[in-house]
């Protein structure tokens, strides 16, 4: 038996074959048209945005005040640290100078008992030092509260040295340091450098270290003149003997020297050298026996 049902959802007609009413499956439909959508989630978002960006405002406003606060304190703390009184220099150390005095020094340095030891700047205090010729390097140290340290390290003048009319005082490279002043005089050999003989500076603190050990039969205080050039070396000694080597073997020349010398020396005959001269692997000597 066939019966008509109608379905509650669907207006549509099924049939059912024992007669039974059986509802119909709903379909859905999509819904191809969505409402439009409303003026408020627009003006939401830009609520929100602008309510982060002022949030990241307020950040950066207070980071900046917390750093420009902190270094207004620094800046107040340092002004203060720089003239209170427990920070006033009350001893000043020197070490290290032999030929220039402390006074000296503690007028180039520019320092004074009474300064404030936060206050000095150690750079300008090193530049002023060494700006000295005679001042090879110079350490400047702050120990807090009221002390400074001036370690300084002086050139040592090991000849004079000629150029144009004008002597200077030169350390054992040949480089001079600065003009002979009275006030400053010391007696040392003067180096004659002549063209082409350069090569000898290089060589000069070889000779200096050697002859400052007493490797050979004069010290280097003995020397009075020296003479580089021509491919000799040339030495006047403050006993008024005079020694020639060739300049290309010079250490070996003046070993051959010393040996000659101690023979000299033992056979008694050394006072009446005035001359020694060495070359070719050989030497001459030149004797005067004064009254015999």
């Amino acid at each position: 038996m066939s019966s008509l049902v109608l379905s509650r959802r669907e207006s549509r007609v099924q049939l059912s074959r024992n007669g039974g009413s059986k509802p119909a499956k709903a379909r859905k439909i999509p819904n191809r048209y969505p409402p439009p959508k409303g003026e408020g989630g627009a003006v939401v978002k830009v609520a929100r945005g602008a309510g982060r960006m002022i949030t990241r405002l307020l950040t950066l406003c207070l980071a900046l005040a917390f750093v420009a606060l902190v270094s207004l304190g620094l800046i107040y703390g340092y002004r203060w640290l720089s003239v209170h009184p427990y920070f006033a220099l009350t001893a000043i150390e020197i070490e290290g100078n032999s030929r220039m005095g402390d006074a000296e020094i503690l007028a180039l340095s520019g320092v004074a008992q009474g300064d404030n030891s936060i206050d000095l700047n150690m750079y300008d205090v090193e530049q002023r030092l060494v700006a000295d010729p005679w001042i090879a390097s110079v350490t400047v140290e702050r120990v807090l509260p009221g002390t400074l340290r001036i370690l300084v390290r002086e050139k040592e003048a090991a000849f004079w040295v000629r150029r144009g009319d004008t002597l200077f005082y030169a350390d054992a490279r040949g480089e001079l340091i600065a003009p002979i002043e009275t006030a400053r005089f010391a007696s040392l050999p003067v180096l004659d450098l002549m063209p082409g003989a350069e090569r000898w500076l290089d060589d000069m603190p070889r000779f200096a270290a050697e002859a400052g050990k007493g490797r050979w039969f004069f010290a280097l205080r003995d020397v009075e003149w020296m003479q580089a050039g021509g491919g000799s070396l040339t030495l006047l000694l403050a006993d008024g003997r005079s020694l020639a080597l060739d300049l290309a073997d010079w250490e070996a020349g003046l070993d051959r020297l010393a040996s000659v010398a101690s023979d000299l020396g033992r056979r008694g005959e050394w006072d009446f050298a005035r001359s020694l001269h060495a070359s070719g692997g050989r030497v001459w000597v030149r004797l005067e026996k004064t009254g015999s």
